[in-house]
């Protein structure tokens, strides 16, 4: 479909602590530190051992859920690098000169990890200070290493590579980069299904 794109969070396989999980589990299991039978999840074992949930991720989740992304633009658009979007400013043309400076209001800490930066990845945008995430993501249009463990990743496209296509071949406007879209596309709406 065209106008949709579809983002796996790991909402049940936290990218930031996956690594992490799957080294305790192999060490239990080496130790024989688990009972005949046992079946821990990921996150079960993340929370025994005090392990983040990825923040930046809940922050997403929770935004979207609040319908905070709804009617924002993507207003930086780099073909064969990024879109990015998440800007509340984007909702209104008349603060197209703020665009790429908005957000919630608070902002989140980084959470560096070691997946690469290629076409399809979600990562947090930020300021030159890496703790100043807040609602802004980028989605890799195409190769992007030189910003592996520098953004935080929280997701990977899984559908929607005609949109992602459309939105980053999109026209620019002259001046300064030329990475504001002359007709910018919109989110109408982040949905966030969970796994039963």
């Amino acid at each position: 479909m065209l106008n949709e794109v579809v983002i796996d969070t790991w909402l049940d396989d936290t990218v930031a602590i996956a690594p992490q999980v799957r080294r305790i589990l192999r060490e239990r299991i080496v130790k024989n530190d688990l009972p005949p039978g046992s079946k821990l999840s990921e996150a079960e074992i993340a929370k025994s051992y005090g392990i983040s949930r990825q923040p930046v991720r809940e922050a997403f989740i929770k935004l979207a859920e609040d319908g905070y992304y709804d009617g924002i633009k993507f207003h930086r658009t780099i073909p064969g690098f990024m879109i990015q979007g998440g800007c509340p400013n984007t909702k209104d043309d008349s603060k197209a000169h703020l665009w790429g400076t908005g957000g919630p209001g608070w902002n989140v800490d980084a959470e560096f990890n070691d997946v690469h930066h290629e076409r399809g990845i979600l990562s947090a945008a930020r300021s030159n200070d890496p703790n100043s995430a807040g609602s802004q993501f980028f989605l890799c249009h195409g190769d992007a290493g030189f910003l592996d463990r520098q953004y935080t990743v929280y997701g990977r496209m899984v559908e929607g590579d005609e949109a992602l296509d459309a939105i980053a071949n999109a026209p620019c406007k002259p001046g300064g980069e030329g990475s504001t879209p002359v007709e910018p596309a919109t989110i109408v709406k982040v949905t966030i299904e969970r796994p039963e």
